[in-house]
């Protein structure tokens, strides 16, 4: 799980920054994926996979420990699924937040009656919810089709 963490999670989120236009993150995320196959390779030597093949397994006491082998290899990239996206929610809402009230700050300066302003409020942190999703969401396609290929 650590070499997930240490070179999956960084090339995910250079790969975003890089579809959002940011420049070099994209051979920086590319370097950190090259770099995470190779420990995956060195981890692949030092501790081989007892059950490369489900076609050469041979009977009950085989299948349960293929099972239980692959269930072991999907928790590192089930972990790095899920912890991003739990960190981009919650910077997302608090930024949503923030910019609901800066533009409600705005119209009431502007001389906007309350209910108004706080309609562009609202209309404010949908736009940055929309962006920042659609972001992510591209981001998260740019690594798994263009880096990880």
């Amino acid at each position: 799980m650590l070499a997930g963490a240490t070179y999956d999670l960084p090339a995910y989120g250079l790969a975003a920054l890089a579809k959002l236009g940011f420049g070099g993150t994209e051979e920086k995320a590319k370097q950190f994926l090259e770099k995470g196959k190779q420990r995956y390779a060195e981890i692949e030597q030092n501790f081989p996979t007892q059950y490369p093949d489900f076609t050469k397994l041979e009977g009950p006491g085989d299948y349960l420990g293929f099972g239980i082998e692959k269930a072991g290899e999907g928790l590192p990239q089930i972990a790095t699924a899920l912890l991003p996206g739990g960190a981009a929610a919650f910077a997302s809402r608090n930024a949503a937040k923030l910019a609901g009230q800066e533009a409600m700050k705005a119209g009431i300066q502007r001389g906007l009656p309350a209910a108004l302003a706080e309609r562009e409020a609202i209309g404010a942190s949908n736009r940055l919810l929309a962006g920042r999703a659609a972001a992510a969401t591209t981001g998260t396609s740019m690594a798994q089709t263009i880096l990880i290929s």
